[in-house]
């Protein structure tokens, strides 16, 4: 008798346990599916007003131009300025929430992966500019790191580089 109480109860627990480990596996699943919805839904809140930003930036400057400090210094240019640090601002936000893992880095990758990338280098000079006025090295680093993240996951992706559209227009180096 002692023999089936023992089976009994090891049958018992192995259940127990096998139900545990299918639930921790499912609440998983879940959680990388949610991180994917919210990825695609922040940048969908985001994308209109980046869109509009990036926009009046290109009736000034050409598409994917480099835009050096000299193009944007001075009191004539501050608004152009500010319009590509509210830009900045919205990619720094998603940034930390992708470096953080609250957003899908595969998933932003290939929603915007190589647009964002070239926007990057086109800004790049200025993102170090306004570094040294703010004496902050710490400023777009969420952003700039992205940017490495995104070329691994890229490069993955993409095992030719011929085939990897944000190397056409910038050395990615």
């Amino acid at each position: 008798m002692d023999n089936v109480y023992t089976i009994t109860a090891i049958i018992s627990h192995a259940a127990i346990i096998s139900g545990v480990v299918i639930a921790l596996i499912q609440l998983k699943a879940d959680h990388e599916r949610r991180k994917k919805q919210a990825t695609i839904e922040f940048y969908q809140k985001i994308r209109k007003e980046n869109t509009m930003l990036l926009k009046v930036i290109n009736e000034i400057f050409t598409i994917n131009q480099v835009i050096n400090v000299d193009d944007v210094e001075g009191k004539d240019n501050q608004d152009i300025l500010n319009i590509i640090k509210e830009y900045l601002f919205y990619m720094e936000m998603i940034s930390v929430g992708i470096n953080t893992n609250v957003y899908s880095d595969t998933i932003f990758e290939r929603i915007s992966g190589v647009s964002v990338t070239r926007s990057f280098y086109r800004f790049r000079e200025i993102i170090y500019f306004l570094r040294r006025r703010s004496n902050n090295q710490a400023a777009y680093k969420d952003f700039e790191d992205l940017i490495s993240k995104l070329k691994v996951i890229r490069k993955k992706r993409f095992y030719n580089p011929e085939f990897d559209l944000a190397i056409m227009k910038h050395d990615l180096g």
